[in-house]
């Protein structure tokens, strides 16, 4: 693919920074009688739900974009999930796992808290430098509070009576009082780049984990330990490296910190304020929370998918790990009696997938798609009409779906959206309309479901006969994106969603054109035109190396390019080469690399060939 840009600040710096700021928590759920932990995976956009009383996965729930934080309402009923890279918060309810809600925030939402009362939701939005207070019942915003720079971690104390923001730009702590909604005080300062922050079931202690204090050539972090009467730093404790999710004790006797870069967990004694335990966990352990009865301490580690878990009264961490998705990120510590969830995964609107689709020539593999005539697709299908009504015009018509599990959309009656319906469930995660993933398939919501589609040719057969005819043969992942091997080189290409119709009564040999702008055109018989665009054959590994370099998220976008934003709120449009290159050895042992000014190569570590991305500020 093509590039990044170190914008001007030191690497080294800015993956300290990256590494502390991508490690985010697993955010164990706890229900009388049958906790569950409730864990965002940033990459898969969803949440794992593990039943704790036998660390397995029983659920997996659909989100918006780069989920982050999770929380937990005192009754059990609501679970509240940020999604930085769509600037939402998912509404889950517990007893149908299920999203209920999306309720826009502010840019770049990371941590969440609810209010002891279980009216008030409040959430720290690191890209405004606000926090925006909802209402739990209507699900509305109620007020929108200015705080410190990159807000982070957020926490409340047990009376409701005041909301403490970590603030990771400005080496801050705000103070809101809930009463009036507004910050009281000046900011307290703290260590540098705090994060995790928690406060004690007394009301009467704040820990903050400062994740770019380093104490010595170590690179060991702090927790700033705060006397909430007078707000007062009473102690600093040295702890492990990137201090980021921290969650005190039920009985308030100890603090467990994790260390994203250290892997490992901190025990302090609250006590003396000292550390009496460090536990090794997995890679770049990052959220952090215990149960009800204090007895298990859970990790989130970002690095492997995976959960470990601590046996509070020996200290010692389970041989037991829970897998969970692709980088399982959440923030904060949020407990309390919970509603258990439905263990029956089973669609409640089953589409069949459509049987084994007749071959092609010139195609190799292709999407498995599903039947919209079949199950509900019929009705869901109309749904997902009537919102490209709303989107492109009344006129917009729905031509079926080929044999080859293509679907088509008329609009205007001059241009056509081809598309592999892949997935459909009647939650609206997104709500209704057409929204970003991290990969090269959208998400579609309409009025009574929504569906998770790629691209597609319009006219697949005779593009496979016009390749087959020249000798080649392509191959469609389940991302919708072609790859195509021409003698020593290989294409990686997405074609674009909207075809241009040719005339009435055009006839004409289909033709494959390169076009001055770089990109393909396919033309079939009739004269429908359809732009080839280059395309991210590996959208997940891209992700996770630009994270990992830059620190930041990916968006794909509908043509194909990627919006990368930067932890620092910078944005940069990514495009990738449309041809794959061998990798030399001077670079066989390298994930990425830059080969020239805002340009790099990549191959994360699934690519045998790499593929370059370009870079341009947005």
């Amino acid at each position: 693919m093509q590039s990044m840009d170190q914008t001007g600040i030191s690497l080294r710096h800015m993956l300290r920074r990256t590494l502390a700021a991508l490690c985010v928590l697993l955010l164990p759920v706890v229900a009388l009688g049958a906790p569950f932990a409730y864990i965002t995976n940033q990459i898969d956009d969803n949440v794992s739900v593990i039943d704790t009383a036998t660390n397995t996965v029983t659920a997996t729930i659909a989100v918006g974009d780069f989920p982050d934080a999770v929380a937990f309402n005192p009754a059990g009923t609501r679970v509240y999930v940020t999604n930085r890279g769509d600037a939402t918060v998912s509404v889950i309810n517990t007893t149908t796992n299920t999203t209920v809600a999306t309720v826009s925030v502010g840019v770049d939402p990371r941590g969440v808290v609810v209010n002891p009362a279980g009216t008030r939701v409040y959430v720290a939005n690191n890209g405004s430098n606000t926090v925006t207070v909802f209402d739990a019942g209507t699900n509305t915003v109620v007020a929108t509070i200015p705080v410190g720079s990159f807000p982070q971690g957020i926490a409340i104390n047990a009376a409701g009576t005041r909301v403490y923001v970590a603030n990771y730009g400005d080496d801050t702590v705000s103070i809101i009082d809930t009463a009036t909604d507004t910050v009281i005080g000046g900011p307290l300062a703290v260590g540098n780049g705090p994060l995790g922050i928690a406060v004690n079931p007394a009301g009467t202690r704040l820990y903050v984990g400062n994740s770019l204090e380093n104490v010595n050539a170590a690179f060991e972090g702090t927790v700033s330990v705060i006397e909430t009467t007078g707000n007062t730093i009473i102690a600093t404790v040295t702890v492990g490296q990137d201090p980021y999710g921290i969650v005190v004790s039920p009985n308030g006797s100890r603090v467990y910190v994790a260390n994203c870069c250290a892997q490992s967990v901190s025990v302090m004694e609250t006590t003396g304020n000292t550390v009496i335990a460090t536990l090794s966990v997995g890679n770049n352990p990052a959220g952090i929370s215990i149960n009800q009865d204090g007895s298990r301490v859970y990790v989130a580690n970002l690095g492997d998918d995976t959960v470990s878990i601590i046996d509070t009264a020996t200290l010692t961490v389970l041989g037991t790990t829970v897998t969970v998705g692709n980088q399982p990120q959440a923030f904060g510590n949020f407990i309390g009696p919970g509603v258990a969830p439905s263990t029956d995964n089973t669609p409640t609107d089953p589409i069949p997938a459509l049987p084994t689709l007749p071959g092609v020539p010139g195609i190799g593999t292709q999407p498995t798609a599903l039947n919209l005539g079949g199950g509900q697709g019929p009705t869901l299908t109309d749904c997902l009409l009537a919102t490209a009504r709303k989107l492109f015009g009344n006129d917009a018509t729905y031509l079926g779906q080929n044999a080859n599990g293509v679907a088509r959309i008329s609009i205007n009656g001059s241009r056509v959206i081809a598309f592999y319906p892949l997935q459909a469930s009647t939650g609206t995660p997104g709500g209704e309309g057409i929204h970003l993933t991290g990969s090269n398939v959208l998400n579609v919501g309409t009025s009574c479901g929504n569906f998770n589609v790629a691209p597609a040719l319009a006219n697949l057969a005779e593009f496979g006969t016009l390749i087959s005819g020249m000798g080649l043969t392509a191959s469609i992942n389940t991302q919708g994106v072609l790859t195509l091997v021409v003698g020593e080189k290989v294409y990686a290409a997405r074609p674009d969603y909207l075809s241009r119709l040719g005339l009435p009564g055009t006839a004409q040999a289909p033709s494959l054109v390169l076009g001055p702008d770089g990109a393909y055109r396919f033309t079939d018989s009739a004269g429908t035109v359809q732009i080839l665009l280059p395309a991210f054959l590996d959208t997940d590994a891209l992700a996770i190396q630009a994270s990992a370099q830059q620190g930041g998220w990916i968006h794909i976008d509908a043509d194909g390019t990627a919006l990368f934003t930067l932890f620092n709120g910078l944005r940069f449009l990514l495009t990738a080469d449309m041809t794959l290159n061998r990798v030399g050895p001077e670079n066989a042992a390298l994930l990425s690399w830059q080969d020239g000014p805002r340009h790099y190569q990549f191959r994360g570590s699934t690519l045998v060939l790499a593929q370059g991305v370009s870079l341009q500020a947005r």
